[in-house]
């Protein structure tokens, strides 16, 4: 049972016939506060909640039983959904016990399944910035734009004695770049909780000309430009007996 200015309510049932009467004596809801910031401790405005619907990690009370999500098959239940200009998400009728949840913002890093329990003190969260990589793509002999290209991220390992493995390319997530400029910001979504032992950087692409990469980067700080000029392929000439 939802019902706003209340706290949430469940029981568990079995439909039999005759079905029992099924009574909810519901509760006034406690409040909780997130102050989402940056690394800087600038507020993150927007940054979101979206209580679990996952099989394996329910919202509320071992069940998908709480959601936050519009949708037209579903009612909407009114619990928030984000935080204001400032950063500060509130729920004031949140229910006692903990609720399951992914929290995140656009541009920032996202985390799944975190834990929140109301109470009378606001959490403070801190969400790091995506790298944003950005740059001028040019014709390395003339020094023309390049009209149009591919810019595909990459994941970076570092095996024994941090030997740099061979990239491994992500071109689910490739962004096309046009007239010599691209930006793209970096998401670890991809390659999940492993990337968090990693470093990044990109591939660039476009048919006639040889593909050049970034140097390493970590996947959240600020901006980085990286401006390449691509050599085009050489026409070779393979005599044939």
């Amino acid at each position: 049972v939802v019902a706003p200015g209340w706290a949430p309510d469940l029981k568990r049932t079995i439909v039999a016939t005759p079905t029992a009467a099924l009574d909810f004596w519901l509760r006034r809801g406690r409040t909780l506060r997130i102050q989402f910031n940056d690394t800087d401790g600038t507020p993150v405005p927007g940054a979101g909640i979206m209580l679990n619907l996952d099989q394996d990690s329910p919202s509320w009370r071992g069940l998908r039983s709480l959601y936050n999500v519009k949708h037209p098959n579903v009612l909407e239940t009114h619990i928030p959904s984000a935080a204001d200009a400032d950063g500060r998400y509130e729920w004031t009728w949140a229910p006692e016990d903990a609720i399951h949840c992914s929290v995140g913002a656009p541009g920032y890093e996202c985390f799944d399944n975190q834990v929140f329990t109301a109470r009378d003190e606001p959490y403070v969260y801190v969400l790091r910035r995506r790298t944003v990589m950005h740059g001028i793509v040019t014709d390395a002999v003339t020094g023309a734009p390049i009209p149009e290209f591919t810019i595909v991220p990459c994941l970076v390992r570092r095996h024994f004695l941090l030997l740099r493995g061979e990239p491994e390319l992500n071109r689910c997530n490739a962004v096309q770049g046009r007239n010599g400029e691209y930006s793209v910001t970096m998401s670890t979504q991809f390659w999940g909780t492993q990337a968090n032992r990693t470093a990044s950087c990109v591939q660039i692409e476009t048919p006639g000309f040889e593909a050049a990469q970034s140097p390493d980067f970590p996947w959240y700080g600020p901006p980085i430009r990286f401006d390449v000029g691509l050599r085009p392929w050489r026409n070779v000439d393979i005599p044939l007996n």
